[in-house]
């Protein structure tokens, strides 16, 4: 035997007889582990492939989808943005806007909504992700600073020149405020 063969062959005893098991090389796993990763590759493009023409990625006249239209909402803002709003005064008002709104708020904000000379409202939905750390068990009305607001309930809060002047709990003093 040639010393290379002797390499390749490993010597197993096997109950006093010797039996040469053949091994396989270091470079034929290597060339095994490289062909496998080829073919996982070719498989994913391949399925890319069918999967975008089946979604017509490559007919004629294709047209990428439309994402909608990016508006940005000047009727409702977040706690964050609260002093910082454009109007030198306005107000904010708070709920929890659900599936099923306040409709006596919804109705005072629509008797608002029709009166001259009024002052920009700003809605703060109190379920939003952004503005539920704001939410307290008491309401804070001196707060000057996003960090010291605290929200609890139907809040009604004017704004002066970046300043709070004004902060109103309650359905019916929000009444009495909007529509005097």
């Amino acid at each position: 035997m040639t010393n290379r063969k002797q390499k390749r062959m490993k010597t197993v005893k096997k109950s006093n007889k010797k039996v040469e098991v053949p091994q396989v090389d270091s470079e034929v796993k290597s060339f095994i582990k490289i062909v496998i990763g080829v073919a996982l590759i070719v498989v994913i493009v391949l399925g890319a492939t069918i999967l975008m023409n089946n979604l017509g990625v490559f007919d004629e006249g294709y047209t990428k989808p439309d994402r909608g239209e990016i508006t940005i909402s000047y009727e409702t803002a977040t706690v964050g943005t609260m002093f910082n709003r454009p109007e030198e005064e306005y107000y904010l008002i708070f709920d929890e806007y659900t599936e099923n709104p306040n409709q006596y708020l919804t109705s005072i904000l629509y008797r608002y909504s029709s009166e001259e000379d009024k002052l920009p409202i700003y809605q703060i939905d109190m379920n939003d992700g952004f503005n539920t750390k704001y939410i307290g068990e008491q309401g804070n009305p001196s707060a000057q600073k996003v960090e010291d607001v605290k929200i609890n309930g139907i809040t009604l809060i004017k704004i002066s020149n970046g300043k709070n002047v004004k902060y109103i709990e309650g359905i019916e003093n929000i009444e009495n405020e909007l529509l005097k």
